[in-house]
């Protein structure tokens, strides 16, 4: 049993690292922007004219790197920042048009990146493929509290 559970997670670390690596390939010879600065542009095509705090919250990253990514993404010009009317001290962030046209473009190749990766999938595998992987994600998510509590409790 222990020699098929090896080899069950050898194939899954594997298949991650084909797809990343072919991800990785595709997305060099579309752009030359950063996953970081992608999904800050993301972030903005779903809702245009966030505050720097909120993109870093939810980016999960340093308010220092943020800045680092928009003020690249304005050297781009890719976004722009503008004060807020309401608050003189907070500064929101826009999509310029050539963000906007880099974000819907990402969306498409994302689409057909994910499309190339399951491909060999039938749709009932691709079902059974997410409920698997949803299942062992609950199951981390779920040790992880258990451990937290036991840390703080």
């Amino acid at each position: 049993m222990e020699d098929k559970n090896e080899q069950i997670i050898l194939s899954f670390f594997e298949v991650i690292k084909l797809s990343q690596r072919f991800a990785m390939q595709k997305s060099k010879k579309n752009s030359n922007l950063m996953i970081g600065q992608y999904r800050c542009l993301q972030l903005l095509f779903i809702k245009d004219g966030r505050t720097q705090k909120e993109l870093a919250e939810i980016l999960n990253i340093r308010a220092t790197s943020l800045s680092e990514t928009i003020a690249r993404l304005e050297g781009q010009e890719m976004i722009r920042r503008e004060r807020s009317k309401d608050d003189k001290r907070t500064f929101l962030v826009y999509l310029t048009d050539k963000g906007r046209e880099c974000a819907k473009q990402n969306l498409k190749d994302r689409e057909e990146l994910y499309s190339y990766i399951l491909h060999p999938l039938s749709e009932e595998e691709k079902e059974q493929f997410g409920s698997i992987l949803n299942k062992i994600k609950k199951y981390y998510i779920e040790q992880e509290k258990e451990e937290n509590a036991k840390k703080h409790g």
